[in-house]
């Protein structure tokens, strides 16, 4: 029963965290969900950052979504999928939509930075039957 509350605090505090930070959704996930995780897709997803008024020079928080049926994928996706500098985190998905790796890290958004993570991610995704949903970006200023 603790672990449970535990991991619900934890997973509203994650999307409350989520939600009061300024970002920009890959253009993408709002526009053509067969798209995510292209080069076009993560070009247009830099493009609007630039619109909205971020400093790409600058390091931002960045953030990568992975979707899995169970835990159990998404915890090896994790571990395979973490790095120093993008660690990942697995919850509970949105409304029982199965398990969420997440991979946030601070970085400089630049399309070389960015491509290869959206690769090296999408490559995972695959290797344990998951989805990768593409990635959003804090607008640093």
């Amino acid at each position: 029963m603790t672990r449970i509350l535990l991991v619900t605090l934890a997973v509203v505090a994650l999307a409350l965290w989520l939600r009061s930070r300024q970002t920009v959704r890959s253009a993408a996930a709002q526009a053509d969900p067969s798209r995510i995780g292209s080069p076009e897709a993560d070009r247009q997803t830099l493009h609007a950052l630039r619109d909205a008024g971020a400093d790409l020079t600058k390091p931002t928080e960045v953030n990568f979504y992975l979707y899995f049926p169970t835990e159990a994928a998404a915890t090896a996706a994790a571990a395979q999928a973490w790095s120093s500098s993008l660690p990942t985190r697995v919850v509970p998905g949105a409304m029982d939509s199965g398990w969420l790796c997440l991979a946030s890290g601070t970085l400089v958004p630049t399309d070389e930075a960015i491509r290869a993570a959206s690769t090296r991610l999408q490559a995972v995704a695959a290797e344990h039957g998951g989805e990768y949903d593409g990635w959003e970006a804090a607008v640093e200023r």
